[in-house]
This record gives structure tokens, sequence and C-alpha cells, in this order.
């Protein structure tokens, strides 16, 4: 006869979000037609979204940049892994020279940007930012990260979609996509 040991781990822990209100400080981001800058936007839906997230009791929602303050790329997620963030959302709202561009989309992270327009955004929202990058100290933690980043990528692609969905739906906005 065999004795089978189940153990099931139980985590009472409350997942915590980190919530990147984009932009801030020197950096304005998109301006609107009236003048309003992306970082006092993104600031305002940031606050919002902490306050629903924390009235659902199902998360520990926290502000990565609570005032207009310059906060680098680093240093954000930097903090995000301090405070044990489960998931990391950063709120931009963009704008385009093009009257014809308008809707929601919705990104996630990914290895590479899919297109020369996306990487022309990304190198547009990272501006003024240093891009350090510190190299793994050995072949193991390299071939670790790059298991967790494979896992994150698909879990991250499809909070993308629900999110640009619900997005789409409630804003009665146009589909722009995930990318």
């Amino acid at each position: 006869m065999r004795a089978f040991w189940i153990l099931t781990f139980i985590t009472t822990a409350t997942p915590k979000v980190a919530i990147d209100a984009g932009h801030g400080g020197s950096q304005h981001g998109a301006r609107g037609i009236c003048g309003l800058s992306e970082k006092d936007v993104t600031l305002a839906v940031s606050q919002q979204l902490q306050n629903l997230l924390q009235a659902s009791q199902r998360v520990q929602a926290f502000l990565l940049r609570s005032r207009d303050s310059d906060l680098p790329l680093e240093k954000r997620a930097e903090l995000a892994n301090l405070e044990g963030a489960s998931l990391l959302v950063s709120i931009h709202a963009n704008s385009s020279p093009l009257l014809e561009s308008v809707g929601v989309e919705t990104y996630f992270l990914s290895p590479k940007a899919s297109s020369t327009r996306l990487r022309h955004l990304v190198d547009r929202e990272n501006a003024g930012f240093s891009q350090t990058e510190k190299a793994a100290s050995s072949l193991l933690q390299r071939v670790l990260g790059s298991l967790k980043l494979q896992a994150a990528h698909s879990e991250s692609q499809r909070l993308a979609t629900r999110i640009q969905e619900h997005l789409a739906t409630d804003l009665l906005a146009h589909h722009r996509g995930v990318f």
C-alpha cells in the first residue's frame, strides 16, 4: 500500500497591482486639442483605476507616481518589483496627427515591437529616459528570465485582449487592436 500526500498551498496574500501613470514631471507626453497634457490625464485615470480596484477588495492597487514628478522607466519597474506586484498597468493617452486615428488600443509586454509604427511609438514614448539594461550575471539567470518572460507573454496577451474588448465596448470607441 502506498501513501500519497497531496500538498495544497493556499496563498492568503492579496495580489498587488502597480499602476503607472505615464509620463510626468518634465515628460508631458501628448498634448490634447485644448492643451491638456497626457501626464495629467494619465495621473487622473490612474487614481480612478486605483480607487476602483481597491473598492473591489480583490487586489491591492498602488500608484507608482502619485503626483506630477519625473520617474524614469527603470525606477518604475524597480518600484513595482520591490512592492511585489503581480501586474503592472501603464496608462497612456496617445495622439496622432491623423484625424482618422481614433479609438482605443492596448499594448502588452512583448520581446519586440511587431511593426515599424510600434517601434516608433515605443521610441517616442520613452524619449528622455535612459534605456540601461543590466546583463544577467549567469547563463542560468538568463535562461530563467527568458522562461518567465515567455510565461508572462501569453498571460499578458490574454489580459490585454480582454481589456481591449471591454474598453472598446464600454467607451463605444473604435477597436484599434492589441499589440
